[in-house]
């Protein structure tokens, strides 16, 4: 059988118990007995079709393990006796042999059943049924099971068993609690658990708890360096900003000295349109002039036309090239009218070209092309700034989030961050130098303008000269033309340039409040810093004051100590003193030890000579005593070595409470004795009514025969010889017609699942029980024969029980100062419990006495 399904496993030996489970329960069952026992498991396979049975024991470790076998199969284990032999003295020596076992899963290997899940465990072994259950927690095999009896004992039966207690804690702490106690032996009972079904969701929160536990003492770990870290940190970070505080003032004002300069540029570029407007006021002025000029000229060259033809030919190819010349004027306004938001130096440059010579045209363009090359080299490093300020930005970022999720790498952040910030610093420094560069290229550009003002008057002298010389007016403006599309284009380049000055300084700026607000963040985290560096400083003033107070008391404790060591060498010597006076004691001791020795031998001997002396004179007094009860009465008296005490309190017992019968086991002395108190009593009954004058018959005195039924005192002896030697003795005092001696010698008996040596007198009682009424007074005496040969008298009273049930019993153990009895009253007591009869201890001397109701 491979499938899985719920199993029910039977270590052990079969009883009445586990059947009855078996049975109900009536699950696939795998039976695993520590001997065979045809008859019961071919009733059970006969009950139960889903019956497996294991070919051998099942033990925690398995292979080879020692039996032992007793007389009382049931007792047979796999470990030696311990406590058991005290709770049934008959149970004999155990028998060894070797048997092979198995393990659990073995078996259920074997069996087919490796699938199935066990469910119910029933163990009828307690010697190991502790660690079986041990062994099977370890393997998983209990994960499912539900439902758990357990054969056990408040005693350790066995060597190495776990008592009740003690298994009943270890199921408690796997989740079963006790629901079924089978208490009909309360020293051998099968004890029922069930398992909680909330075990196994506890076992998992605790299984959670165990893990959170480890996490919160890592995390508890980690927090603790990252606070050492932080600590450390905040120091450093601390200094830092401090730096970066300072370097953000200076990069405050060097911003605020930027904007005064930016407003200055401002006006100077209103200044710059207001020259344009007064350029273009010059140029309609100098194209009316040139108009004039033309007009002129062309008189002239009417006038000369006759003359020249040549002229002519050359005079309209100059007509042609004025009117190039006005479409480029014309196209000159529009682009000058376009240009209005343009710089101020543009317009200045554009009317000191058209003014001037051609020499100071050159020299202009060498000028116009170093402030190009300087455009571009600053347009490079403004390049630069924005590839340098991208990557800052991009390297801040990382190093912000790399800062949230990792606070070990903060010192190498920060120490980048000064980097970063050093060269925001430089690279601010290079802006102020282009700034002030640009602020002189500015300056310088007045100048020009200046000197371009005074050029323009001389200019307009010059251009009368050049109305009169055309050819070079003509040359000049062609090559004004090419310079003007020239100026246009660097015009429409540098408009762009401030364009972009103007967004980089904008987005600069951006960054700049970024970076203020992480500076106020910076500054929040130090101050936070600071609060903490002032608790850290008053704990460790605190700590400082307690090592101080501690050092005092050391220092306290050092003279104490110096003053103890002086007085230790006081006491010292002091020992030396008291070891001399010592050894002159102990030679005194030794003396007087071997007087008191001497003096103890002779006290023993005088009063070993006084207790014989003693001893033979109550002897002495006994025989006189014996002697004149012969002369006066005419018969021996009784024997007299039962004990006074016992004897007198026993004699009113009997008197007082009139038994039926009296029953004695073993006891020849108390035989003769209650005999003899009995015929007593009988012979003086008649005397006392003889003495009242009443007639009374000779035939109507009772006396007892073996005929009759049996008589008032059954006396029952185990060895033939007592018992014919008790005969004699009562036939010889007059005292054998009420007595009935019984010769009952010892045998093994079972009472409640015990087995013992006492008197094999069973019919004797059961005719006794049949002779007597239900609600008979019948007084048993036990003898103190058993005790002395090293048994125990502790079977009696179930045995009483068995064959007296309904008469009342006074019991008395004679001699209560053994051994193997020192727990009897307490069985006693149990069994009548159970049973249910009342009971009451009796105070005899040097006995133990129980009456039992009927």
């Amino acid at each position: 059988m491979s499938q899985n399904v719920d199993l029910l496993v039977h270590i052990g030996p079969l009883r009445e118990e586990s059947e009855t489970l078996l049975k109900h329960v009536n699950h696939v069952t795998l039976l695993a007995p520590l001997y065979p026992m045809p008859e019961r498991q071919q009733a059970l396979v006969k009950a139960l079709p889903g019956l497996y049975l294991a070919e051998q024991p099942v033990t925690p470790p398995g292979g080879e393990a020692v039996c032992y076998a007793y007389t009382l199969q049931e007792f047979t284990s796999l470990a030696p006796a311990g406590e058991l032999t005290s709770l049934y003295p008959g149970l004999g020596k155990a028998r060894q042999q070797t048997v092979d076992t198995q393990t659990l899963p073995q078996a259920l290997k074997q069996a087919g059943l490796g699938q199935a899940t066990l469910t119910h465990l029933i163990i009828e072994q307690p010697e190991i049924a502790l660690s079986l259950l041990q062994a099977f927690n370890h393997s998983g095999l209990l994960d499912q099971l539900t439902h758990l009896w357990v054969r056990t004992s408040p005693l350790r039966l066995y060597e190495g068993m776990a008592t009740s207690v003690e298994l009943s804690q270890w199921c408690e702490q796997q989740g079963f609690e006790v629901v079924v106690q089978d208490a009909e032996d309360p020293d051998f009972f099968l004890l029922g658990f069930a398992r909680n079904p909330l075990y196994n969701k506890l076992k998992d929160t605790l299984a959670k708890l165990a893990e959170h536990e480890a996490q919160l003492s890592q995390l508890s770990a980690e927090r603790d360096t990252l606070e050492k870290e932080l600590a450390e940190t905040t120091q450093n970070s601390k200094q830092r900003a401090e730096k970066a505080q300072q370097q953000l003032d200076e990069s405050a004002t060097q911003l605020k000295e930027k904007d005064a300069q930016l407003s200055e540029r401002d006006s100077q570029l209103q200044q710059l349109k207001e020259e344009h407007d007064a350029l273009k006021k010059t140029l309609s002025e100098t194209e009316q002039s040139s108009k004039k000029s033309a007009e002129k000229a062309q008189q002239q060259l009417d006038d000369s036309a006759t003359q020249l033809k040549e002229k002519d030919a050359q005079l309209s190819e100059r007509d042609n090239q004025l009117k190039l010349l006005k479409e480029e004027h014309d196209a000159l306004k529009k682009m000058l009218s376009e240009t209005k938001q343009s710089s101020k130096q543009s317009a200045e440059k554009a009317q000191q070209l058209l003014e001037e010579k051609g020499a100071e045209l050159n020299e202009r363009d060498a000028k116009l092309e170093q402030l190009n090359a300087e455009l571009v080299a600053l347009k490079k490093k403004l390049l630069e700034a924005e590839q340098n300020l991208n990557q800052s930005t991009e390297k801040a970022q990382q190093q912000l989030e790399e800062k949230a999720t990792q606070l070990k790498e903060k010192n190498a952040q920060l120490a980048e961050r000064d980097t970063q910030l050093s060269q925001l610093t430089e690279e601010r420094d290079t802006l102020k130098k282009q700034l002030n560069q640009a602020a002189k290229a500015s300056q310088q550009h007045q100048k020009e303008r200046q000197e371009s003002e005074q050029k323009l008057k001389d200019a307009t002298q010059k251009y009368e000269e050049v109305e009169q010389q055309l050819q070079n007016t003509e040359q000049a403006g062609q090559k004004v033309q090419k310079k003007l599309e020239e100026t246009h284009a660097w015009f429409i380049t540098r408009k762009q340039q401030a364009e972009e000055g103007a967004e980089q300084i904008k987005t600069l700026q951006a960054k700049l409040k970024t970076q203020q607000a992480q500076v106020e963040s910076l500054q929040e985290k130090l101050t936070l810093s600071e609060e903490e560096k002032g608790n850290y400083h008053s704990y460790f003033t605190k700590r400082k004051k307690q090592h101080e107070e501690a050092e005092a008391k050391l220092v306290e404790a050092q003279q104490q100590l110096a003053e103890k060591d002086a007085m230790i060498s006081q006491l010292n010597e002091q020992l030396a003193m008291l070891k001399q006076s010592n050894e002159r004691f102990g030679q005194l001791e030794s003396k007087l030890e071997s007087l008191f020795g001497e003096q103890r031998s002779y006290i023993q001997q005088t009063t070993s000579a006084l207790g014989q002396h003693v001893t033979r004179s109550a002897r002495q007094q006994r025989d006189e005593q014996a002697l004149t009860h012969y002369l006066q009465h005419g018969h021996r008296p009784v024997s007299t070595q039962l004990a006074p005490g016992y004897a007198m309190a026993l004699l009113e017992h009997y008197d007082t409470h009139h038994h039926d019968v009296v029953v004695v086991f073993g006891s020849t002395h108390t035989t003769e004795l209650l005999a003899q108190s009995i015929i007593n009593a009988r012979t003086e009954q008649p005397r006392l009514i003889r003495q009242n004058g009443q007639r009374q018959e000779t035939h109507n005195e009772v006396t007892l025969s073996h005929d009759d039924l049996p008589q008032t005192i059954v006396s029952i002896q185990h060895q033939k010889t007592t018992n014919n030697e008790l005969k004699e003795r009562l036939n010889n005092k007059r005292l054998s017609h009420a007595v009935n001696v019984v010769y009952a010698p010892w045998g093994e008996c079972q009472a409640n699942d015990q087995t013992a040596l006492f008197y094999a007198a069973d019919s004797t009682l059961q005719r006794l029980n049949q002779w007597l009424p239900e609600d008979a007074r019948v007084l048993v005496i036990v003898g103190e024969t058993l005790p002395e040969a090293g048994h125990s008298r502790e079977v009696a009273l179930p045995l009483l029980l068995k064959q007296l049930p309904t008469q009342r019993l006074d019991v008395v153990l004679e001699g209560n100062n053994y051994s193997q009895e020192s727990e009897l009253a307490t069985h006693w007591d149990t069994l009548l419990e159970t049973r249910q009869r009342p009971g009451q201890w009796l105070i005899l001397p040097n006995s133990l006495g129980l009456r039992v109701e009927g």
